[in-house]
C-alpha cells in the first residue's frame, strides 16, 4: 500500500495529512504564524512499512519488470545470506529453503521483509521453475545489502527479468 503525505497550513497550525488506502489521519506538526489555508508540499509516495524492532531490521521495496516497469505481483522473494569472498567482494551463499527469510510482493509489486536478523543479504526472485538475483535500478548490479539492528532500509524500485 502506498501512502501520500500533504503538508497543510490551517488556522496558524502546520498539519500533516497522510492518505493510506482511503484513511486520512491529520495530526498537528507545529504552529505557524499564518492563518490562510495553503497547501505547502506533496511528498513522494512510499509504501507503508513496519517499525524495525531494536534487535532486528526491516527492508521494503517495489518489484518491477526490467524494461517495462510493470509491477511483478504475487512473486515469492527470498533473502540469500551473503558471505565475504577471499578477494574482498561479497558473494551470495545460498537460499536455505525453508529457513531463509521470505515474503511475497503484493498487487502493486510492494514487498516487506520484517524482523530480519542483522547481516548481509542478496534479494532472490523465486519460482518452482527458476530463481534469479534481483537487480538494482541500473540493471547492472544485484541487490545486496547489509542490515543492522533497528535499521529500516527502503530499496526503492528493484527489477526482475522482463519475461517474469
Amino acid at each position: 500500500m502506498r501512502c501520500y503525505s500533504k503538508v497543510l497550513m490551517q488556522l496558524g497550525v502546520l498539519l500533516m495529512a497522510t492518505q493510506c488506502g482511503g484513511v486520512s489521519p491529520i495530526a498537528p506538526v507545529s504552529p505557524i504564524p499564518n492563518t490562510n489555508p495553503t497547501e505547502v508540499a506533496l511528498t513522494t509516495p512510499q509504501p507503508l512499512a513496519p517499525t524495525a524492532p531494536l534487535d532486528k531490521g526491516v527492508v521494503i521495496g517495489i518489484l518491477l519488470t526490467w524494461g517495462t516497469d510493470r509491477p511483478i505481483t504475487d512473486a515469492q522473494l527470498y533473502l540469500a545470506e551473503v558471505a565475504p569472498a577471499d578477494q574482498g567482494s561479497d558473494l551470495p551463499v545460498a537460499v536455505r529453503y525453508p529457513d531463509s527469510p521470505t515474503t511475497s510482493s503484493d498487487s502493486m509489486g510492494d514487498f516487506v521483509f520484517a524482523s530480519l536478523e542483522p547481516g548481509s543479504y542478496a534479494l532472490v526472485l523465486w519460482s518452482p521453475l527458476s530463481s534469479t538475483l534481483v537487480k538494482d535500478g541500473s540493471g547492472d548490479s544485484d541487490v545486496v545489502f547489509t542490515i543492522s539492528p533497528g535499521e529500516s532500509i527502503y530499496l526503492g524500485a528493484v527489477f526482475g527479468p522482463a519475461n517474469w
